[in-house]
């Protein structure tokens, strides 16, 4: 992301109480903290002379509109009838585009009241296409299950790659190769820079993430699924107004599900106590909206995956 600017999109009632100064100071690190350099529209064109001024709504609007055009990408905090014609001309140009509405309490009342007019505007951002993200600790079989629904739905999703900084497991060098990006830590650590990641997280030492570019080529044409840390859920889940986001949490029914799995696994008894209460501690933060499974090692687990996957896709 570096050398780009932002053009932030919010409402003017920003400006006042209950928000104010502080507020639009927040959005201006949010956006420094994604890699870009932040514009906000009332530095450009202050609301005294603008809006507030003889140039009145209408002429502000219409200058901003092209004021945005020049900048590499915009941002969406808030909603308003304003930021729905700044967000409509985003879409229509193709303009790079990060929405965080958490910045505005209100919004769906808004955008919920101005659909008649402007539409689903967030809905032709997301696309038609599903993202689905399995999260659960090691041994649960979120490898298996989503080799399991490629194999089943093979026309409907395509695997969405993980890159990291491990080694390649020589063992299973194909399914290794299918499922990850295997790169270098000094390369890893620049795109963390740039701003590459949707999310990315740390396991043992090494670095594990996922590239929204790549995210974003396999949603063009199909429905992705790949799996994920409870730190890059909540991550991810930070971009559910880009993308139609689904997080499954895989939960073991008992002990024995696990141990079927590490004895498959061929992994050490010595290191099963470790495991067990790895995956005891195994949670997700209640505020990310997600689907919970209980793996039970029988064959109605994949009945009900299965059942999931297709009512979305």
């Amino acid at each position: 992301m570096a050398g780009k600017i932002m053009y932030c999109i919010m409402p003017t009632r920003f400006l006042s109480d209950p928000y104010g100064p502080e507020h639009i100071e927040r959005i201006r690190e949010k956006v420094r903290s994604w890699g870009y350099a932040p514009t906000i529209p009332f530095d450009a064109g202050p609301y005294r002379d603008f809006e507030g001024g003889s140039l009145g709504r209408e002429g502000t609007l219409k200058f901003m509109l092209k004021y945005q055009a020049i900048c590499d990408a915009s941002g969406v905090f808030g909603i308003s009838a304003g930021a729905m014609n700044e967000l409509k001309q985003a879409i229509q140009t193709g303009q790079e585009l990060r929405i965080d509405l958490s910045f505005d309490p209100e919004w769906y009342l808004y955008y919920k009241n101005m659909q008649p007019e402007f539409g689903d505007l967030l809905a032709q951002v997301r696309g038609p296409h599903h993202l689905i993200a399995l999260v659960g600790p090691t041994a649960i079989g979120k490898t298996y299950w989503m080799n399991w629904l490629l194999n089943t739905l093979p026309s409907k999703i395509r695997r969405v790659k993980n890159t990291t900084t491990r080694r390649l497991r020589e063992h299973n060098r194909e399914e290794e190769m299918s499922s990850y990006n295997f790169v270098a830590r000094d390369f890893f650590e620049s795109q963390i820079k740039a701003g590459a990641f949707a999310e990315h997280d740390s396991f043992r030492g090494e670095y594990y993430g996922s590239n929204m570019k790549d995210i974003r080529a396999i949603l063009k044409d199909s429905s992705g699924i790949f799996a994920l840390t409870p730190k890059g859920a909540s991550a991810l889940y930070a971009r559910r107004y880009e993308i139609n986001l689904t997080i499954i949490l895989l939960v073991p029914a008992n002990r024995h599900v696990l141990i079927n799995n590490l004895r498959r696994r061929q992994v050490p008894k010595s290191q099963w106590l470790d495991q067990l209460r790895t995956v005891e501690q195994f949670v997700l933060p209640p505020e990310i909206e997600h689907r919970r499974m209980v793996i039970t090692g029988t064959k109605e687990d994949g009945e009900k995956i299965s059942s999931i996957i297709e009512q979305l896709i």
